[in-house]
């Protein structure tokens, strides 16, 4: 029903309670894969494992997903746009820290603008 003005509170972010479960439902689905079927585990391991009743499936590995993932920590151990956040992790109180050399904020592995590097990690995100 159409209201005019102020009373129309239709709104294209307002969502609806059953909409939100729904989402929240596939959202928690999709985190819980198990990446091997236990009939493609060995004999011993399965023993070993003891779990007759383990439900595993498994996920396949998109090679385009770990090219993104490569290129991202190659570029921000050697991006040179990065070097002076580098030279800011000398100083203790900085929020800027390197852990196996690469550059964080914040404990946040830190995304060069590089090679369009933040639209490939966005469009993957979202894809």
């Amino acid at each position: 029903m159409y209201r005019l003005g102020a009373t129309n509170r239709a709104d294209a972010l307002i969502r609806r309670e059953q909409d939100i479960n729904d989402q929240t439902a596939v959202k928690i689905s999709l985190r819980t894969q198990a990446l091997l079927q236990l009939e493609h585990l060995d004999f011993w391991i399965r023993a070993e494992l003891n779990t007759d009743s383990l439900d595993a499936e498994i996920c396949p590995i998109n090679s385009i997903e770990l090219d993104l993932i490569d290129k991202l920590l190659q570029v921000n151990r050697t991006a040179p746009s990065l070097q002076e956040y580098r030279e800011k992790v000398k100083n203790v109180s900085s929020p800027w820290s390197l852990e196996s050399r690469l550059l964080k904020h914040r404990e946040r592995l830190v995304v060069a603008e590089e090679q369009n590097l933040r639209t490939w990690l966005i469009a993957e995100v979202h894809a």
